[in-house]
């Protein structure tokens, strides 16, 4: 158990290359690492974000944050299905979850988990996730866990979004994602703080 608060995002590709079954693995494993958190008000606070070919907020920080009221919720949550389109997913989450209206809050550390099979379709779209990613962990000093799932994902592309080298998984298939949880959640406990922003951060609280 982690007995750090945590700001923990998920980011969960539900694109249509995903199946049922598949979909149904990726919920474990955010039950799985969640599981490793005390989630409360006051100790650490999740939010998820589905995404295909557009971003879907389905669980905001200042949401109900009990580890009993989770497991329902995601058995509930529904798969989008479209395109892959990670960078919009990461913006989304910059712009609508890192604030303090969605529950965000200041000093407390930030982590993004990403789940994803890969497959962004161009190019042009995995530069702008790489430039998304580098705005949460420049600008909001989030620690970026990344896992690949099977054999589209681009390892190069992979270890762009995470915050370091050790923070991104390829992983087999999605029968095999449950043996990543504890790897997850130690990633995102053991994070290093971004000093930095902090710093900045309590600088312009000053002001």
């Amino acid at each position: 158990m982690c007995h750090k608060s945590v700001d923990l995002a998920f980011i969960l590709d539900a694109s249509g290359t995903i199946d049922d079954s598949q979909w149904k693995l990726t919920k474990d494993f955010v039950q799985g690492v969640s599981n490793g958190f005390r989630l409360a008000s006051n100790g650490t606070r999740i939010s998820i974000v589905t995404y295909s070919t557009l971003p879907h907020i389905e669980r905001r920080f200042d949401d109900l944050n009990r580890n009993d009221n989770l497991i329902g919720f995601l058995e509930a949550m529904s798969q989008p299905r479209g395109d892959t389109r990670t960078d919009r997913a990461l913006k989304a989450v910059r712009d609508q979850l890192m604030i303090s209206e969605a529950g965000a809050r200041d000093f407390t550390p930030k982590a993004i988990v990403i789940v994803t099979d890969g497959g962004d379709k161009h190019d042009t779209t995995a530069r702008f996730a790489e430039q998304r990613a580098r705005e949460l962990k420049d600008m909001d000093g989030a620690t970026i866990v990344a896992l690949g799932v099977g054999n589209k994902v681009d390892q190069y592309e992979l270890r762009q979004l995470a915050s370091d080298p050790d923070h991104a998984f390829l992983v087999a298939s999605y029968d095999d994602i449950i043996g990543y949880v504890k790897s997850a959640a130690d990633a995102v406990c053991t994070g290093k703080r971004n000093d930095n922003f902090f710093r900045m951060n309590y600088l312009e609280l000053k002001l």
